[in-house]
């Protein structure tokens, strides 16, 4: 009798305790917090005090992204889901409210009394289903957080990406400018030489060629720059209209000359690594607890309490009552069949998911060897020899055995392959920041990086 009571007491305890479980998803956020940290640099630290955008210098990487980690609308949103699977964690662990009833009898004919009945019923079925809706709902919740963490990862890389288009923009526009200023000094050469006699109409018409193609570039990095600056405003979830583009440390991106690692390693962590493969599994749990609930639905209607009743002689009653719900007509199978469904649609999903992110590790990966290759063929098939025909054409010109025309044409040519230089460095480096969103926020695996 005594370990009957103490269990039944422990039991009464522990609904109450879950019951009064925190609506604040704090120990959540503080869980995406620890899992962002050696994916993106640093905890996001939500939920603190208010957060100023630091403006008042020139932004590093990290802090372009802690800027829009804090302020952009998708990750609010993702923040607001995590508090409502946490409301649904805690709706979950509570019984339903008894139900009461009072009546009152008022006698119609000429006899006396005053009969009463009053009662109140406790539906048992939540007692053995709650187990199965606490761990439906954190499964739920996990995925959330997970999912949550996802998107912050694809908005640092997509940060990241938008700060390397800032920067090699800027270069390729002021590469542009200087271009437009050396064709056009050669083209006002040709014409003075045309006048003495010394250039043809011919020379003229191509240098004219090669100054409107020039123009037309620079027309174009103007626009792209333009475009990309008010994408880091979205981007950043900033309220700010306008930036100057001096407002961002670029020397904080990536380097270039990092290795790759081999494909064979990274697909080895998006199992682990990618969280919203991590995620999709997790919901796993939750719809396979589902379907568990959903066939006990026979047991779903089972009540018990207890009422009292006085009749029109004034005797009173205890009455004892138990509720039951007969499955006549419905007998849970079509719930079941749809719960069922339901799980092996996400195990399909998940596994979607799965195949999803390997495909994006190889494209990316493919992508990044491949922007790598261009850069460097450019450095070193055009660069390099281009650079050596202005220097020796810088010397044949001293002595007198060059025009300036010729010395300005190659200058513009050896612009114009610095511009393929930072378009190869650029692509290069969207490559870089997608391969490691591909991978999981990482190209090595976050338990050794913890570790160092």
């Amino acid at each position: 009798m005594f370990k009957t009571s103490r269990w039944l007491l422990a039991s009464v305890l522990s609904l109450a305790l879950f019951g009064c479980r925190s609506l604040s998803p704090e120990e959540d956020l503080r869980e995406a917090s620890n899992l962002l940290k050696p994916r993106i640099g640093f905890a996001p630290g939500w939920g603190t005090s208010s957060f100023e955008d630091p403006w008042n210098h020139p932004l590093t990487l990290t802090e372009a992204v802690r800027v829009a980690v804090r302020n952009h609308p998708e990750i609010r949103m993702d923040l607001a889901r995590v508090a409502r699977r946490r409301a649904d964690l805690v709706q979950a662990g509570l019984l339903p409210n008894p139900v009461v009833s009072l009546g009152f009898g008022i006698p119609v004919d000429s006899g006396g009394g005053t009969p009463a009945s009053h009662g109140v019923i406790q539906q048992l079925a939540a007692l053995w289903n709650r187990p199965v809706k606490i761990a439906a709902a954190q499964a739920d919740l996990r995925a959330t957080v997970l999912n949550l963490c996802e998107s912050t990862v694809a908005l640092a890389a997509t940060v990241g990406s938008t700060m390397a288009a800032l920067h090699h923009g800027r270069n390729q526009l002021s590469l542009s400018s200087r271009e437009v200023q050396l064709l056009t000094k050669r083209v006002e050469l040709l014409l003075d030489r045309e006048r003495a006699g010394e250039a043809t109409r011919l020379e003229i018409n191509a240098a004219r060629v090669d100054l409107a193609r020039a123009r037309e570039r620079e027309v174009d990095d103007q626009e792209s720059l333009a475009v990309d600056r008010r994408r880091m405003l979205e981007r950043l979830g900033s309220k700010r209209f306008a930036f100057e583009i001096e407002a961002f440390d670029f020397s904080t991106l990536p380097s270039l000359e990092d290795g790759i690692p081999l494909e064979t390693d990274l697909l080895e962590l998006v199992a682990t690594q990618r969280l919203d493969v991590v995620a999709a599994f997790t919901a796993l749990d939750g719809d396979d607890a589902r379907t568990r609930l959903a066939s006990w639905f026979r047991s779903s209607g089972i009540g018990a309490g207890v009422g009292y009743n006085r009749n029109f002689e004034d005797r009173d009653a205890v009455v004892p009552t138990v509720q039951l719900t007969p499955p006549l007509f419905d007998l849970g199978r079509a719930a079941t069949a749809k719960a069922e469904a339901i799980e092996r649609r996400s195990q399909a999903e998940a596994d979607r998911i799965l195949n999803q992110a390997v495909l994006e590790v190889r494209v990316a990966h493919v992508a990044l060897t491949q922007a790598t290759e261009r850069r460097l063929r450019v450095d070193s098939d055009l660069l390099l020899p281009l650079r050596e025909n202005h220097r020796l054409a810088a010397q044949t010109y001293e002595v007198g055995e060059e025009t300036l025309s010729e010395v300005l044409r190659n200058e513009a040519q050896l612009l114009e392959a610095e511009r393929r230089h930072e378009s190869a460095a650029l692509a290069s480096r969207i490559a870089y920041f997608e391969l490691v969103r591909a991978a999981g926020g990482s190209l090595q695996p976050i338990e050794e990086r913890e570790e160092r």
